[in-house]
């Protein structure tokens, strides 16, 4: 899948929650929210997951896109081994 849609869908079933969107969304603004503010992306126990994702952010249009591959990325290595 390559829109944001698609990509939001495929990261709802790697995480369970197909049939409710609404949560997948609000990881998605917290993961793009912590990477853009904080610079590094925590777990609920406060460990360090992902640092620096904001520096491969260098396309102005498109930018949203580009944001969702990157969370696909984090849903592929912190849920993708739970199947």
């Amino acid at each position: 899948m390559n829109d944001i849609e698609g990509i939001l869908i495929e990261c709802a079933k790697l995480r369970g929650t197909e049939y409710l969107m609404n949560r997948t969304l609000q990881e998605f603004n917290w993961f793009v929210q912590s990477a853009m503010f904080k610079g590094h992306i925590e777990d609920s126990e406060g460990d360090t997951i992902y640092i620096n994702y904001h520096h491969r952010m260098s396309c102005e249009s498109g930018e949203l896109f580009y944001w969702a591959l990157l969370f696909r990325e984090y849903c592929q290595k912190r849920y993708g081994d739970k199947k």
